[in-house]
C-alpha cells in the first residue's frame, strides 16, 4: 500500500549551498557541453553520435551542462542512459561557481516522474556513475511510471555510485508527493555509495531506495515529507563484507515528517557465514517526526547512534514497539550484535511498548546456550530520554529477547538521563510484554531481561 503525504505546499528543505568553495568547473571549453534539455538526452543516450568527445574512453563518457543553458523537459519520457557505457559523469559547467543546474519537469507536457534511467550492459569492476549538482524541479500535478520500482533517478548495476551537491523537488517550489508516485533515488547492486549535500523533498514512496546490499557514506542527507521512508536499505547483499551504513551530519542530517520511518534497514537474514557485525553508524543525525518511527533495523548488525536526536516520532496505536528507536538483532554462534546510543537525545516519541527504545534479539539458533554471544544495549555520553509516550508498557525502553534462545547484556551509564517518559506500567522500563510484533515474534514467549556482564562493556 503506498502512503501518500498531505496534498499540501512544502515547507523548504534546509539544505547547504553546493561546491561553496569551487569557483571553476573541471570542464575545458572543447568538453561535451549541452545547452537544452533536447541536446543533454542525445548526449546520454548515445554520446558518440552526438558529439565523439562526450565519450572520454572505450566505454566511458562525461557529460557537463552549461550554466546559462535551459533544461526544460517537454512532451519526452525519461533519459535511458547508454548501456555501453560504464562509467558516466553528469555535471554542470560553468565559468563560475555551479549552484545547481535545474532539470525542470513539468507534468503537465509528459506525466512520468521518471527523468534518468541508468543500467549498463556489463558492469565491471570499474563501472561508476557520478552526478553532480544537478536539480530535478518538478511542476504541475498527476504524475505516473511505468516502471517498477519507480524512481526519478534510477541507477542500477554499477559498482560505485556519487551523487552530491543534488536535489529533487525541494525548495519552495515542490509539487505534492501524490504528483510523484515514485522513490526519488533508487540505487540497485552497487558496492559503494556515496552520497553528500543531497536533498529530496515529498516524493509518494522513498526519498531514498537502496537494494542488493552496499557500503553507503551519507554525508548533508536530507529528506523530508516524503510518503514511505526517508532512506531504506533492503534486500541486502549476501556477503557481510559488502555492507555497511554510515549517515553523518557535518553539518547536518535529518529524516523529517516521511509517512513510515525516518530509516528503514532491513537484513532479515542472518546466514551463519558473516564473519562480522554489520557496521551501521549514525552521526548527529535527526529523525524527527516520522509517522511510525524515527528508524527501524533489523539484521546482523552493530549500530552506534551518537550526538543524534530522535524526537517527535511514531504512534501509540498502529507502532508495536520502539516509535523513536526500534532495532531487532538477529544473533549468530560467532558475531556478537549491538546497539549502543551515546549522547542522543530521544524524546517525545510514541508506541505502544517502549515508545523511546526498543531493543530486541533473536538468535539464529533454536537453542539457548551459555556459550551464544550476547547482544549488548549500551546508553553512554550522558543520552536523553525524556517525554516518551507508551500506551502499554515502556515509555522510556523496552528491552525484549527469547530467554530459551538468547542472552542480552544491557550497561546503562550513571549519566543516562530519565525525564518524565509515561506508560500505563513501565514508565521507564518495560518488563511484561504480550501479544505480536511486526518481526512475527510471539511475545507470550518472550520478556524484558536485564543483566550485564561487566566484561562486555568496552570503555
Amino acid at each position: 500500500m503506498l502512503l501518500a503525504c498531505p496534498l499540501v505546499r512544502s515547507v523548504p528543505v534546509d539544505y547547504v549551498d553546493p561546491q561553496e568553495a569551487e569557483e571553476v568547473s573541471d570542464a575545458a571549453v572543447n568538453d561535451c557541453i549541452v545547452t537544452n534539455y533536447a541536446e543533454l538526452k542525445a548526449a546520454l543516450e548515445d554520446p558518440a553520435k552526438f558529439n565523439n568527445k562526450c565519450k572520454t574512453g572505450t566505454a566511458s563518457a562525461a557529460i557537463f551542462t552549461q550554466c546559462t543553458g535551459k533544461f526544460e523537459r517537454d512532451a519526452d519520457g525519461p533519459i535511458v542512459l547508454n548501456s555501453g557505457i560504464t562509467v558516466w559523469t553528469i555535471k554542470p559547467w560553468c565559468k563560475t561557481k555551479p549552484l545547481g543546474q535545474d532539470i525542470k519537469i513539468d507534468l503537465g507536457k509528459n506525466s512520468n516522474v521518471a527523468v534518468i534511467v541508468a543500467k549498463p550492459t556489463t558492469a565491471d569492476t570499474s563501472s561508476s556513475f557520478t552526478l553532480d549538482n544537478i536539480n530535478f524541479v518538478f511542476s504541475g500535478s498527476g504524475g505516473s511510471c511505468t516502471s517498477e520500482p519507480c524512481a526519478v533517478v534510477q541507477i542500477d548495476a554499477f559498482r560505485t555510485v556519487t551523487i552530491s551537491n543534488t536535489k529533487i523537488n525541494a525548495g519552495n517550489s515542490a509539487v505534492a508527493a501524490a504528483s510523484i508516485p515514485a522513490s526519488g533515488i533508487r540505487i540497485n547492486s552497487a558496492e559503494t555509495i556515496k552520497l553528500e549535500r543531497v536533498g529530496i523533498n515529498q516524493v509518494q514512496l522513498d526519498g531514498i531506495l537502496v537494494e542488493g546490499g552496499g557500503k553507503v557514506e551519507g554525508k548533508t542527507v536530507k529528506v523530508k515529507g516524503c510518503g514511505g521512508n526517508g532512506l531504506q536499505y533492503k534486500t541486502c547483499a549476501s556477503n557481510d563484507v559488502k555492507e555497511s551504513l554510515k549517515l553523518e551530519g557535518l553539518p547536518a542530517s535529518s529524516f523529517i515528517g516521511n509517512g513510515n520511518a525516518g530509516l528503514l534497514m532491513d537484513c532479515l537474514a542472518a546466514p551463519e557465514s558473516n564473519t562480522k557485525a554489520v557496521p551501521v553508524t549514525l552521526s548527529q543525525v535527526t529523525f524527527s517526526k516520522n509517522a511510525k518511527r524515527g528508524m527501524w533495523l533489523r539484521g546482523t548488525f552493530a549500530v552506534n547512534i551518537k550526538k543524534g536526536s530522535v524526537d517527535g516520532n511514531g504512534d501509540k496505536e498502529s507502532n508495536i514497539c520502539g516509535g523513536g528507536v526500534r532495532v531487532i538483532l538477529r544473533n549468530t554462534a560467532t558475531v556478537k550484535t549491538g546497539l549502543t546510543v551515546d549522547g542522543t537525545t530521544v524524546k517525545g516519541n510514541k508506541a505502544k511498548y517502549g515508545a523511546g527504545i526498543c531493543f530486541q534479539s533473536r538468535s539464529t539458533a533454536t537453542v539457548g546456550s551459555p556459550l551464544l554471544p550476547q547482544s549488548l544495549l549500551r546508553l553512554t555520553g550522558n543520552p536523553l530520554v525524556d517525554k516518551n509516550e507508551a500506551k502499554v508498557c515502556g515509555g522510556g525502553l523496552a528491552t525484549i529477547a527469547n530467554l530459551d534462545t538468547e542472552r542480552m547484556a544491557v550497561a546503562i551509564d550513571r549519566g543516562t538521563k530519565w525525564g518524565k517518559n509515561e506508560a500505563e506500567k513501565g514508565k521507564t522500563w518495560c518488563d511484561a510484554l504480550e501479544g505480536k510484533d511486526e518481526d512475527d515474534a510471539d511475545f507470550s514467549k518472550f520478556k524484558s531481561i536485564w543483566f550485564t556482564d561487566p566484561s562486555d562493556i568496552v570503555n
